[in-house]
């Protein structure tokens, strides 16, 4: 019995809220919690409840998560490297830095975001740079191709055709 009230309840609630009707939670001497779409009854304590949609706007959702992401890279950019410990050779130190939680936590963030659908490629890298960073990584070495620069006012040149083996 108590269930069904409870899912009549509910079902009231989501019904009054898709109408824009005022709900009022009310509480009566037994302790017992009602909601309804009338004001509570003489003796029963209670208030209007406020109903907000069930909605979420996933851009400016993301959107936020992508200006805390940068503003945590920015910080984590201007924050001086820790010194190495005295004694300590550089592959200990960097065998320390893959144990850590923070290079642990940047390489999941950088698996999450390299898996999702559509991976926003400027994000990948940076994410890909600070998981390198925290885990004593060095960044690898970049191929820049050039390309060749044509003088377009230069006149064009005769192309002769193309000579065709002997025996086809």
């Amino acid at each position: 019995m108590t269930f069904r009230f409870t899912a009549v309840s509910l079902a009231l609630l989501f019904a009054a809220s898709a109408q824009a009707q005022p709900i009022y939670r009310c509480e009566t001497g037994q302790g017992k919690v009602e909601f309804s779409d009338a004001p509570c009854a003489r003796g029963a304590a209670g208030a209007a409840v406020t109903v907000r949609p069930n909605t979420l706007d996933a851009a400016e959702s993301r959107e936020a998560t992508l200006r805390a992401e940068n503003e945590r890279l920015r910080e984590q950019l201007a924050a001086p490297a820790p010194a190495p410990a005295a004694g300590r050779s550089p592959a200990e130190v960097r065998a320390d830095l893959a144990d850590s939680a923070a290079c642990k936590r940047a390489r999941r963030e950088h698996e999450v975001s390299a898996s999702s659908v559509k991976p926003n490629k400027a994000q990948l890298e940076a994410l890909a740079s600070s998981m390198r960073a925290a885990c004593g990584m060095r960044e690898p070495d970049r191929i820049v191709n050039k390309t060749t620069v044509v003088n377009v006012d230069a006149p064009a040149r005769p192309v002769a055709p193309a000579r065709r083996p002997a025996g086809q």
